[in-house]
């Protein structure tokens, strides 16, 4: 595959061959995130100030959505003003398929979807859950360096221990654009998943 840049709203996105770089290049302490769990439960107890960027993270069906709904609910519950966004939502709203998108359309969303992230973590939000897979460190790196140019606190909510056949077998039963499909997970599974962080 022959090698692009695209840039836009201030972020450069390299596709092709030489894509791949070291997360440290946007992040270099990844591994130092703290867990979006112990994070949020301390805004529900009050300490709040900036506002919080949640990365989620792990294979489609792993339960990322319906964790991000749970905190959702709660925090609005405790007044908390709360976004949640995810790349799904962006490639929707472009009338995008995910199965047969093109890499310049991949860059597209990204770049809309970093927007939505800005819009929201400079518009008021307390709270910006992003609901997206981010099994590759570079993609994960860039959301919170987004985050992070908002002056905003960052968390990761990883749920890359749930089982791949527990994934599968939760996918089978969706329908539509929701349904992935088990070859693409195991995809997925294969490429992005070589560890557990649970820090």
């Amino acid at each position: 595959m022959t090698s692009a840049q695209f840039t836009g709203a201030g972020i450069t996105i390299q596709v092709g061959a030489s894509a791949a770089r070291p997360a440290e290049q946007f992040h270099p302490n990844l591994t130092s995130v703290p867990s979006a769990d112990q994070v949020l439960a301390g805004l529900v107890d009050g300490a709040g100030g900036r506002p919080v960027l949640v990365a989620t993270r792990g294979l489609p069906g792993c339960g990322k959505t319906r964790w991000a709904q749970t905190w959702q609910i709660r925090l609005t519950g405790h007044g908390l003003t709360v976004s949640r966004i995810s790349r799904d939502d962006v490639r929707a709203a472009l009338g995008l398929n995910p199965a047969t998108t093109t890499p310049q359309q991949e860059v597209e969303v990204t770049l809309e979807h970093h927007a939505r992230i800005r819009a929201a973590l400079t518009g008021g939000s307390d709270v910006v859950l992003v609901d997206d897979t981010h099994l590759q460190e570079d993609h994960l790196a860039a959301t919170l360096a987004v985050a992070r140019a908002c002056g905003a606190q960052v968390a990761v909510a990883d749920l890359r221990h749930v089982p791949l056949d527990v994934c599968i077998r939760r996918d089978a039963t969706r329908t539509g654009r929701a349904h992935v499909g088990a070859e693409r997970i195991r995809t997925l599974a294969a490429a992005g998943q070589p560890r557990v962080v649970t820090s």
